[in-house]
């Protein structure tokens, strides 16, 4: 070697360790999400009862993850869909941030959102009278629905996709991808709306027995786990944090998960911590592992059999009201 040669050292940039992290974090709330399917089924048959449920949260869930399956399936496996992605977005921004553990949680949920849907119905489990798919749910369903069709009626008759001809880039129109987008904000829309009726029969029942709080809890670490694995792969994208914008999706429905999660929370522990009430000189109890809710019936007097639960203690504080009222009439 020449007395002024300088060796030239080679360096070399370290793996990084983010995608192992964002792989492990992915699996791990989708174990979260996954495991928080369990407890609700199995404490229906455990009481042989579905009373303390929506069932419209249960059939919008449906309805929510067929949509987010669907959307999931686009953006992994669908060339057309990707390729559009790519000219929306640029391609500064980077492949779709959806991952197989999105798909894998998804698909699973709306197998398990069935099996408890169907509880309601085919198991002979009881139920209230009250319990039915709710007007509104109805419309809602159907308007959902329609949207999904005339996303693709748009696209395949009307404005078709305006593509730059020197880059090929997305001018204007519709697309595919504007379809996918579609479901995915009709899953997101579900998400909103599908907790306020279970939220809604707890402050009625002023009860959360027959929810299942677990799930509520894997729910809330799923879904806190699902925001920083969508953080550490828009960071490793050459868009960086500007990539959540193209799946806009995971990044809402992590933050309505978690706020109607602290909801549920707030009313198990600190609004209905002792799974009853008392009104009207009534105490209103639920036996989770006797008769739930809806409660057994018992041999009364002349008025045949009474019932004993939570809507049969409600029924008769409504009559014991009615009967001082109509006293009341009497006397004057």
């Amino acid at each position: 070697m020449a007395p002024d040669a300088i060796p030239l050292s080679v360096t070399t940039t370290p793996p990084s360790i983010l995608p192992y992290i964002s792989n492990l974090l992915g699996w791990t709330y989708f174990l979260c999400w996954a495991i928080s399917s369990y407890p609700q089924p199995y404490i229906n048959f455990r009481r042989r009862s579905v009373t303390g449920l929506s069932i419209d949260y249960f059939l919008l869930n449906i309805l929510g993850h067929t949509c987010y399956t669907l959307s999931s399936l686009s953006f992994l496996y669908i060339p057309l869909i990707r390729t559009q992605y790519t000219q929306r977005w640029g391609s500064s921004l980077g492949p779709p941030t959806v991952r197989v553990n999105d798909l894998a949680f998804t698909a699973h949920a709306l197998f398990w959102s069935c099996v408890t849907f169907t509880q309601f119905f085919w198991w002979g489990f009881a139920r209230s009278r009250a319990q039915r798919v709710s007007r509104f749910m109805k419309t809602l369903i159907a308007a959902c629905i329609a949207l999904i069709l005339l996303t693709i009626l748009m696209v395949l008759v009307f404005d078709p996709e305006v593509l730059d001809p020197a880059t090929g880039a997305y001018v204007s129109g519709w697309q595919w991808l504007d379809v996918v987008y579609y479901l995915g904000h009709i899953k997101l829309a579900t998400s909103v709306v599908k907790y306020y009726p279970q939220a809604r029969l707890n402050y009625l029942n002023q009860s959360t027995v027959g929810w299942s709080i677990h799930k509520c809890a894997l729910d809330f670490t799923g879904s806190v786990l699902s925001l920083v694995q969508l953080g550490i792969d828009a960071s490793l994208t050459p868009g960086g944090l500007r990539s959540v914008v193209g799946n806009p999706l995971k990044f809402c429905l992590g933050f309505v998960s978690v706020g109607f999660d602290v909801v549920f929370g707030w009313q198990h522990w600190v609004l209905y911590p002792e799974g009853g009430r008392r009104k009207e000189g009534v105490v209103v109890v639920d036996d989770e592992e006797g008769r739930g809710l809806l409660g057994r019936e018992e041999e009364g007097g002349e008025g045949g059999r009474r019932n004993t639960g939570v809507y049969g203690s409600l029924e008769r504080a409504a009559d014991h009201e009615e009967g001082g009222a109509a006293g009341r009439d009497v006397r004057k």
